[in-house]
Order: structure tokens, then sequence, then C-alpha cells
């Protein structure tokens, strides 16, 4: 047996960056002149074991983060909406769609928790059509994996959809486009 360092995601072997063991056959004729894998140094081994505990300690943080936001009470998280800027009519009717992709964003841009997960983690769930705006009511469900199970913690999520008038607008964009 070979111990590599893989240097991209492998499926069914492992993640880039984690020491493996792997067949000496498998590894000279596959993984080396594909360029998965190398020879793991000792170095490279000691790295491995300090990375593999990093992401333990994320994981762990994840799921702690994951559990006081959905042991917030409403009360709490009414006073923190998620903002998510809209154009609108005059009379407060929104122009296109409000969706759950434009709502998760928005929840990953104002809270700083969400930090910690990626957009396939989050998944926001719409109790009704967003046609004004105004102040709604949804849920936001984290779903991860800890020490090999699968958890989804559902946090109660306020909305409030907010009309953005045109001059707003075109700053915003003339500032991103000097990025």
């Amino acid at each position: 047996m070979a111990k590599v360092l893989l240097l991209a995601d492998v499926q069914n072997i492992g993640r880039k960056g984690s020491i493996v063991d792997v067949k000496d056959g498998f590894a000279s004729n596959f993984l080396f002149p594909k360029r998965l894998a190398k020879v793991a140094s000792t170095k490279e081994i000691a790295e491995a074991a300090q990375l593999a505990m990093q992401r333990e300690q994320f994981a762990q943080k994840k799921g702690t983060v994951a559990h006081r936001l959905s042991t917030t009470p409403q009360s709490v998280l009414v006073k923190h909406p998620v903002k998510v800027e809209v154009q609108a009519a005059a009379g407060g009717r929104v122009h296109g769609t409000v969706d759950a992709t434009k709502v998760r964003d928005a929840a990953m841009e104002n809270m700083p928790q969400l930090k910690y997960f990626e957009k396939s983690e989050l998944d926001v769930k719409m109790n009704q059509r967003i046609e004004y705006v105004g102040r709604y009511a949804t849920e936001l469900h984290i779903n991860i994996t800890e020490d090999g199970k699968k958890l989804s913690y559902t946090v109660p999520l306020f909305i409030d959809i907010v009309s953005v008038s045109e001059a707003t607008r075109k700053t915003k964009h003339a500032v991103a486009e000097t990025k």
C-alpha cells in the first residue's frame, strides 16, 4: 500500500489535500499519470492530520451555529429581518420574482452566522408568493452532515422586501462596474 496526497477530489477515494492509502498499482497506473496524487512525505502527512483536525472543528462549529440559530426565539429574529432589495412599482408591486435563491443569498449577506455554510446547505421554504414590498415570514432549513449523520435545522426567517429606487440602483451598478 502507498500513502499518497490527493491533488484533486477523487470519487470514492478522498478529497483534495487528504492523505489516503491506495494500492501501489492504482497509484502508479492511475493517480500519478493523471496528476491526481503524489507520494506523501512525512511533512505532508503531518499537515494533512492538522487539516483533518481543522475540518472536524469547523464541522462542529457549523453544528453549534445551526443549533443556536434554530433555538433562537422568534422575538429576537423578528427584530433582525433579512433585507431583500427589489424594483417595485409606485404601488409597491414587485417587478419580477423574489424566489428562494434570492432570499437565501440575501440571508447569507445579512446574517454573519451563515458564513460557515455553503449555499448548497441552505434551503429557503417560501410559504407564499411575494408580490408586494413588506415583511414576510418564511423558513430557512440548514442541512449539514455531522459525524456521518445528516442533520437538518429549521430557522424562522423574517424578510423585508424593500423597493430600490432607480437612482440607487444606478449608483450601485456604477460602483460595481468600477471594482
